[in-house]
């Protein structure tokens, strides 16, 4: 594996497509609450039921918005150098398993699997920990979120001389907003969590390249560079 050069214009588009995709996800939510406020206001409504199911959307969009300010928060950090850093070591493993923790929440109530074929203590990870955590908390969520309830989902890591190759994939096409079931997908339909994941991924030396197949499933194939000079047995 080689560690990939970005340019002051890889940058530049993926944080065009950033912010195109956060006008999209702010947009339709918020013009969903409008409406049943608006509704609302008209006094329409007046079943108990109706009222209920009512306040469920609105509640579910509403928190939808807070996702989306949360993904451009944790972009403008970065991209400001702003986000909290930290200079212990980030191993693949733990970071993963991080991740795993925080979203167990998630986890139980979708039903989903999750399989890891990764040993544990392998890999020093080039750049920050906190950025690692994002990548793999980002994109675990983005499957739990977008994939149907008790998916599989699989994390597979293979090694060469400088680095991993960190395949994550799903058992189910994705069924998020702006990601069609296709196994040719391009950045300008991904979800603005999976931007946010390519974005973190190339400020950490990374790559991300992805398929959503209606028969195979989703995949997402992460380049993940090796600190220098790690001593795991894996990248020797």
């Amino acid at each position: 594996m080689t560690t990939a050069t970005f340019t002051a214009e890889d940058a530049a588009s993926t944080m065009q497509m950033l912010l195109s995709r956060a006008e999209v996800e702010l947009r339709t939510p918020l013009a969903l609450i409008q409406g049943y406020i608006e509704t609302l206001k008209t006094g329409a409504i007046k079943n108990g039921d109706s009222l209920t199911r009512c306040l469920e959307v609105m509640d579910k969009h509403s928190r939808r918005l807070m996702r989306v300010i949360d993904d451009i928060n944790a972009v403008g950090q970065l991209e400001s150098g702003t986000a909290p850093s930290t200079c212990d070591a980030a191993f693949l493993h733990r970071c993963l398993e991080t991740s795993i923790e925080r979203l167990t929440p998630l986890i139980e109530v979708s039903g989903s699997v999750i399989e890891e074929d990764i040993p544990p203590g392998c890999c020093e990870l080039k750049g920050d920990r906190m950025v690692w955590h994002l990548v793999f908390t980002k994109l675990l969520e983005e499957l739990l979120r977008n994939l149907p309830s008790q998916s599989r989902i699989t994390f597979h890591a293979t090694w060469e001389t400088s680095g991993c190759q960190l395949e994550v994939s799903g058992n189910a096409p994705l069924i998020t907003r702006g990601v069609p079931p296709d196994a040719h997908v391009s950045w300008g339909e991904a979800s603005l969590g999976l931007l946010v994941v390519k974005r973190a991924l190339e400020l950490n030396h990374g790559t991300l390249a992805w398929t959503n197949d209606p028969q195979q499933g989703c995949r997402f194939l992460l380049s993940v560079p090796c600190a220098d000079g790690c001593t795991s047995k894996h990248c020797r």
